[in-house]
């Protein structure tokens, strides 16, 4: 549990737990769970059932359905970029973080800039350093943007 809160915080891991009748405070697994997001996208129907639950209910927004990309920007190593655009090796890491970003670019000799946004869309910093600490930021989901230089080949 986190320090001034009385409910534990839910792990999601990617096994199943020795114990199904586990106590502990997990939810298993996630590449299954990741499988069908990726088979199942969010429709019509889904974002009216976020909208209700929100207006009428809870106040409390599902991010996954209103953000769909954050599945691969939290558990998954999209950056915005493929291959065919860049010869460099692109990395953030580690995801989830408690502090410090790494930023890892091989190969590339340009300029580059990192932008950090909160969950509500709000820029906090903006850096060209590969190091990023957090430990200024309460927890949450954070987004990363890295902008590059990227040379165009005919």
């Amino acid at each position: 549990m986190r320090e001034g809160r009385t409910e534990p915080d839910l792990e999601l891991i990617d096994y199943l737990p020795v114990d199904n009748n586990t106590s502990d405070p997990v939810y298993a697994k996630l590449n299954t769970l990741i499988q069908w997001h990726n088979e199942d996208s969010v429709d019509d129907w889904e974002r009216n059932r976020n909208d209700i639950i929100y207006y009428n209910y809870q106040n409390n927004r599902n991010p996954f359905i209103d953000h769909p990309e954050y599945v691969g920007l939290i558990w998954g190593n999209y950056v915005g970029i493929s291959n065919e655009e860049s010869s460099s090796n692109f990395k953030i890491y580690p995801n989830p973080t408690n502090n410090l970003i790494q930023i890892e670019i091989e190969n590339y000799n340009g300029s580059f800039e990192a932008e950090l946004y909160d969950f509500t869309g709000k820029l906090l910093e903006t850096t060209n350093n590969t190091n990023l600490s957090l430990a200024d930021y309460p927890s949450g989901i954070y987004s990363l943007k890295v902008l590059m230089e990227i040379e165009l080949r005919k």
